[in-house]
């Protein structure tokens, strides 16, 4: 790779890959550019693992835990990410300008917005919007709630994570995103159509954000001969196994509509495979709604190649959020040949192929669900569903793709503000 060619480029995020989902998109892209021949660097606010081109956002020792106080005392107050320190810290150390792009992915509890707006009047800086809250008040999801398209303010959501402060101030924080998005110094990049759309509607944005989808390992997630993997892990080699991404069980989560579908198919003899950290056996709720279904419960999965193994050794992915936006999780699975049944939720029918890859049914449709569900029971169905599934993902949804994307906005901005610069 000549030179002229080669990039360098800062990578931002609240958390290394073990920190959900937008931090592990940032933790693949980071890797995926470096592999390509790239300079980059993520830089994290909080990070389970060490690689040598990892750095922490807030410096080291004292420096680190004076900004993380920093922010936790703004968060305690309803002043959330209000003060950028970690753009103070970042231009007196010189690192900006060491780079060719800046890219900031999830920044809730950890980057103030008003960092991205000022270091994007020195260098092509682009913000991936994971979740809404780049242009609500600092709500992830507005559920029902329409007040985002209206400066926010009166959030029905305060007290819940993010926004457990002592004040309401979803208000003055609309506003600040406003400012910074009219400027239109950074690029707003959404994984999907449905998250640039309602970011469009929120009033902030001249244009769309524009839509550079995920990609996954298509390499790693693959499907496998389903009755052997069923030996090597253990489950049963001729049950119909669903698969449920389990965790917390909370609203947005939808957990207690695929557990009532599944209650409402039990002449299947469906088994439950549960993949993630299962709730406290304690819990009543989850305790009862389990009653009668066997299942196994495999706890919190770091290793890629075991949850690419549980993936493919499903006949069916329930997944049943209330909220969501591109889930990788529902690309993995569709990339081990695993077909899918869920609700109608943000970018989801994006990626489901209703009626190609599986089945999208309206939110709270638990019907639908039992209908879905009986029809991925069908051989044939089932097959078909499966393969036109891995052919989307071969496609659409490449690490690949997802390189040669986001290298291509990089290099557009890059020469835009060298043109501008010329001018």
């Amino acid at each position: 790779m000549s030179d002229e060619s080669r990039l360098q480029v800062a990578v931002l995020s609240k958390s290394d890959a073990s920190g959900g989902g937008a931090s592990r998109v940032a933790a693949d892209l980071t890797r995926l550019l470096r592999d390509a021949g790239h300079e980059a660097h993520h830089y994290l606010a909080w990070s389970g693992s060490h690689r040598h081109y990892q750095m922490s956002l807030y410096g080291k020792g004292l420096k680190d835990r004076l900004l993380r106080r920093v922010h936790r005392t703004t968060q305690m107050f309803g002043l959330q990410e209000l003060i950028p320190v970690e753009y103070a810290l970042m231009a007196a150390s010189g690192r900006i300008g060491a780079y060719d792009v800046l890219h900031f992915h999830d920044l809730s509890s950890a980057i103030s917005p008003l960092t991205v707006s000022w270091a994007a009047r020195r260098l092509p800086t682009v913000w991936t919007f994971h979740d809404c809250s780049p242009f609500t008040g600092g709500c992830l999801y507005p559920r029902e709630c329409l007040r985002y398209a209206q400066r926010c303010g009166s959030c029905p959501q305060r007290g819940s994570w993010p926004l457990t402060g002592m004040l309401d101030s979803t208000s003055h924080f609309s506003r600040v995103k406003r400012a910074a998005a009219r400027a239109g110094n950074y690029a707003a990049v959404a994984p999907c159509r449905w998250m640039a759309e309602t970011a469009f509607s929120s009033g902030m944005f001249a244009v769309p954000p524009r839509v550079v989808a995920y990609g996954i390992d298509a390499k790693v997630f693959h499907p496998c001969e389903r009755q052997c993997v069923r030996d090597l892990l253990c489950l049963p080699r001729h049950r119909f196994i669903v698969l449920v991404a389990a965790g917390a069980f909370e609203e947005r989560k939808g957990h207690h509509y695929a557990l009532q579908a599944l209650q409402a198919v039990r002449d299947l003899q469906p088994f439950v495979l549960l993949v993630g950290r299962a709730p406290e056996e304690r819990d009543s709720y989850w305790r009862d709604q389990m009653e009668g279904l066997d299942f196994h419960a495999t706890g919190y999965l770091r290793d890629e190649v075991a949850l690419a193994a549980y993936y493919a050794a499903a006949d069916l992915f329930l997944l049943c959020s209330l909220e969501d936006n591109a889930p990788l999780v529902l690309l993995e699975t569709m990339a081990a040949g695993t077909p899918t049944v869920a609700f109608a939720t943000g970018g989801i029918p994006e990626l489901v192929a209703h009626e190609q890859t599986g089945l999208v049914v309206p939110k709270r449709d638990v019907a639908g669900l039992v209908d879905g569900i009986r029809r991925a029971a069908q051989p044939e169905t089932a097959a078909a569903w499966a393969a036109a599934a891995r052919q989307r993902i071969e496609e659409q949804f490449t690490y690949e793709r997802f390189l040669a994307n986001h290298l291509a906005l990089y290099r557009e901005l890059v020469a835009t503000r060298q043109r501008t610069k010329e001018a």
